[in-house]
C-alpha cells in the first residue's frame, strides 16, 4: 500500500497567504539525470521532488510551510493532529495524495478544542477521488472526474475521515526543529529512533557523513552518552556532547540543510540547474562516496 502527498493547500495559517499551495509534482520537462537524483515516480508519469528547499526573509512564512507539510503527513499517517506547536484553529486545508492508481482531494477546517487539551477537531469534511491515467497527468487537479466518497461511517470528531481510505497508521514523516532541544536535542534523536524504530547503524551512518572521526554514538542514560572515535572512547554528559560534536553535524543529524547565497559567494552561472552544482561539487560540499552508500544500504535494508 503507497500514498503520497502531491499538493497541499491551506487558508489562515500564520505567516502564510490565503491559498497558500504546496505543489510537490514536477510541471517541466524530466531527463534522466532528474529521475535518478531529484525525482520519486508515483505512478507512471506521475514525479514528485524528492526534495524542497524554502528561502525568504525572516517572518515570511518558510516555517510555517514546513508545519504545513508536516500537519498533512500527521493527517495522512496518524489520521489526527495532537502536540503540534502550531496553531491550527480555523485552517482550512486541503491535501491531495495519491493512492492505490487513484488521486484523492481531502478536505476540513481545523478546529482546537479546548475540551481536547492539544487535539483538532476535524469540522466540514470531506474527500473525493478521480482515477489516475498517465495521458491526464496535467489534469489531476481539475474538478473533472472527482467524486465524493459519501456514508464513510463514524469517526471521533478529533479522526480525519482519511482513515476511512488508507485504513492502517503508517508513519509518513519525522519533524525535527533544526535548532534542536539545546541539551535535550540527542534525547529527542534518541527518542525518534525508538519511536519509527531506526537502528543505532543508521544513526552512526549518518553522523559518519558528518563527521567521519565518530564511529559509533550511544545512549547511556537520559543524561550520559558515549561516543566512539577512530582513536579513542568518552563518556560525556548531554552538555558536553553537544560541545564535542559540531554545530553542522548535529543539524546535520537533524536533517537540517543549510544553503549559503550560492549566486554571490560561489562564482556559478545563475541559469545552471542548482543541484547540479551541488552533484559537481562546486560549494565544495561533496560527502565521502563509501559513507553514503553505506547509510543507503543500511536504509534499504
Amino acid at each position: 500500500m503507497f500514498h503520497e502527498i502531491i499538493k497541499g493547500l491551506c487558508i489562515q495559517l500564520k505567516n502564510c497567504c490565503d491559498e497558500f499551495t504546496i505543489d510537490l509534482v514536477t510541471k517541466s520537462k524530466k531527463t534522466s539525470e532528474d529521475k535518478e537524483y531529484e525525482l520519486q515516480e508515483v505512478s507512471e508519469n506521475l514525479y514528485v521532488f524528492n526534495t524542497a528547499a524554502f528561502v525568504g526573509k525572516n517572518s515570511s512564512g518558510k516555517t510555517s510551510a514546513i508545519e504545513l507539510l508536516e500537519c498533512c503527513y500527521s493527517i495522512l499517517s496518524e489520521f489526527c493532529l495532537e502536540d503540534k506547536h502550531y496553531n491550527y484553529d480555523n485552517v482550512k486545508l486541503e491535501i491531495v495524495f495519491y493512492q492505490n492508481d487513484y488521486i484523492f482531494k481531502y478536505n476540513t477546517i481545523l478546529k482546537a478544542d479546548p475540551n481536547l487539551g492539544s487535539k483538532a477537531n476535524f469540522t466540514e469534511q470531506h474527500i473525493y477521488r478521480k482515477k489516475y491515467y498517465k495521458s491526464k497527468v496535467k489534469e489531476i487537479y481539475t474538478d473533472d472526474g472527482f467524486e465524493e466518497l459519501i456514508d464513510l461511517g463514524e469517526l471521533p470528531k478529533n479522526t480525519s475521515i482519511v482513515f476511512f481510505v488508507l485504513k492502517r497508521k503508517t508513519p509518513l514523516a519525522v519533524y525535527l526543529n533544526c535548532e534542536g532541544g539545546g541539551m535535550d536535542t540527542y534525547r529527542q534523536i534518541f527518542r525518534a529512533m525508538n519511536t519509527y524504530k531506526i537502528s543505532k547503524n543508521v544513526l552512526t551512518k549518518v553522523i559518519k557523513i558528518f563527521d567521519d572521526n565518530v564511529k559509533s554514538l550511544e545512549m547511556v542514560d537520559e543524561k550520559h552518552y558515549k561516543i566512539a572515535f577512530q582513536d579513542d572512547v568518552k563518556e560525556l554528559s548531554d552538555t558536553e556532547l553537544i560541545y564535542m560534536l559540531s554545530s553542522g553535524t548535529t543539524k546535520g543529524v537533524l536533517l537540517y540543510i543549510h544553503l549559503d547565497n550560492m549566486h554571490e559567494r560561489y562564482n556559478i552561472r545563475p541559469e545552471l540547474l542548482k543541484s547540479r552544482q551541488f552533484y559537481n561539487n562546486a560549494f565544495d560540499t561533496s560527502v565521502n562516496y563509501e559513507d553514503l552508500m553505506a547509510l543507503k544500504k543500511e536504509l534499504m535494508r
